[in-house]
């Protein structure tokens, strides 16, 4: 007989319920993980932590951004990615509002200029992470809360700025990003929106 062996390590934990100040019987669960999982819990584990103090920490971090506030882990994943190493910040809506209400007046080619280098060099960005469609690049900046977007049909998009005032830059940076990567498409304004064609997948009405 062949022995199977499986890369599945088991962890046995203890949750400890404090109810009303009064310590609550402890319940203990078992769960199954990969090697891979097990390399990630071990290297979160602090020195003189415990595996189970590991685990109740990482369910409360757990509960509280993902049960409390709604955030999907994907989204949650980028925000972190964004703002951790300080290349974005946190800025209030009344804040962008102003600025860009302003930003809007400003005829100065010089300063659209510098705006489409600035998108040119995100693209890089985007082609570095291996994004190659309109649409991929659409919901991965839609994590930055500039707009939220909506597919109305195979390559059509529908883009609502998170502010009437800022739907000059977005337009402006998309023209140049897509340009860069070479994702012909037709940018369209509306009533308070932006409409993107994908001309890959559709061909322009």
């Amino acid at each position: 007989m062949t022995e199977l062996r499986t890369n599945t390590s088991y962890i046995f934990f203890e949750i400890v319920v404090n109810c009303s100040g009064i310590m609550c019987p402890t319940e203990r669960l078992s769960i199954s993980i990969d090697e891979n999982s097990k390399r990630k819990l071990d290297s979160l584990k602090r020195q003189n932590i415990s595996t189970s103090e590991c685990i109740r920490h990482l369910i409360d971090i757990g509960y509280t951004l993902f049960k409390e506030s709604e955030v999907d882990y994907e989204t949650l994943s980028i925000w972190v990615k964004l703002l951790a190493k300080r290349e974005h910040v946190i800025m209030d809506m009344e804040y962008l509002r102003l600025i860009f209400s302003e930003l809007e007046r400003i005829q100065k080619e010089d300063f659209w200029k510098k705006i489409r280098e600035i998108a040119a060099s995100h693209a890089i960005e985007f082609k570095v992470r291996g994004f190659n469609s309109v649409e991929d690049i659409l919901k991965f900046m839609e994590k930055s809360n500039w707009f939220e977007f909506k597919k109305i049909s195979e390559g059509v998009f529908s883009l609502i700025p998170i502010d009437f005032a800022t739907k000059n830059f977005i337009k402006v940076s998309f023209e140049e990003i897509f340009s860069k990567l070479s994702l012909p498409v037709k940018i369209k304004e509306g009533f308070g929106k932006l409409m993107i064609i994908d001309l890959n997948k559709c061909s322009e009405e």
